[in-house]
Order: structure tokens, then C-alpha cells, then sequence
């Protein structure tokens, strides 16, 4: 249904299941019944994860769940929602690291 979209994004209502939704999608979790299918890829068998990844992509709020799954993390994104969440410019910083 969807073969010619690139990118996909999804809102909806705050605990309306979206993230898990997406977690589910990229193998992050595995649905309790029932399977998921990514390009015939069926997300619950190990070997097809990295695959699956290659092709849904998730954007992470948080720098905690970035460590939670073991990625290291540049401590600009550490920075950054703070800096943002006290009003800051972080224009140049931003352009500095493009």
C-alpha cells in the first residue's frame, strides 16, 4: 500500500500507542500474539532484525533510551534538550555540527 512512501510519520494522542507501534515495526518489541511483517521479514525471528532496522527507522525523544538499547550517545545530545528547554539559541551549535 505504501511501496512508493520514503518516509512515514505517525501522531496521534499522547498514550494513544504510537511508540509502541513503531517499537513493534523495528523489532524492538515482539507483538504477544499475532505477527509483523516488514517486506516479508517477520520481526520475532532474531536473524531478520538487523534487516528490518535497515528499513523502519525510529527517532528517539529521549538521550536515555538511546543508552538503554547500548548507543553511545555525544554528549551535544545530552546538552541540547536542556539548552532548548531554557529558551537558548542553539542555532550556531546546531550549524556547527552539520
Amino acid at each position: 500500500m505504501y511501496a512508493q512512501v520514503s518516509k512515514l510519520g505517525l501522531m496521534g494522542h499522547n498514550s494513544s500507542g504510537k511508540t509502541t507501534l513503531a517499537r513493534c515495526l523495528n523489532a524492538l518489541l515482539i507483538p504477544e500474539s499475532g505477527e509483523i511483517l516488514i517486506d516479508g521479514l517477520i520481526t520475532h525471528q532474531t536473524e531478520n532484525t538487523l534487516s528490518i532496522r535497515k528499513k523502519v527507522g525510529m527517532v528517539f525523544q529521549n538521550v536515555d533510551e538511546l543508552k538503554a538499547i547500548g548507543l553511545e550517545v555525544p554528549v551535544e545530545f545530552e546538552i541540547l534538550p536542556i539548552l532548548l528547554e531554557k529558551g537558548l539559541d542553539v542555532t550556531n551549535l546546531l550549524n556547527e555540527n552539520v
